[in-house]
């Protein structure tokens, strides 16, 4: 797995690595892990453009509770 930071490009999120690579935009559905107040959780993500936008879900937290931009993520 490939860890970087979670980043909006405008149209939907990407991951930026370290080296400065991005991993080229997420579709609705990808699962990845996100780390959430110290550990890592299990997430996917969707788009509902009527009422939230992109959200993550399959963890224990409400999408409320989280800032998705820098999020660590990994792949």
């Amino acid at each position: 797995m490939k860890e970087g930071k979670l980043f909006f490009d405008g149209e939907r999120y990407d991951i930026r690595y370290p080296d400065g690579s991005e991993y080229g935009g997420l579709h609705c559905g990808e699962v990845l892990g996100i780390k959430v107040n110290g550990k890592w959780e299990c997430a996917r993500i969707e788009y509902d453009k009527p009422s939230v936008g992109w959200y993550l879900c399959d963890f224990d937290l409400s999408p409320g509770e989280i800032v998705f931009q820098g999020l660590p993520v990994r792949i």
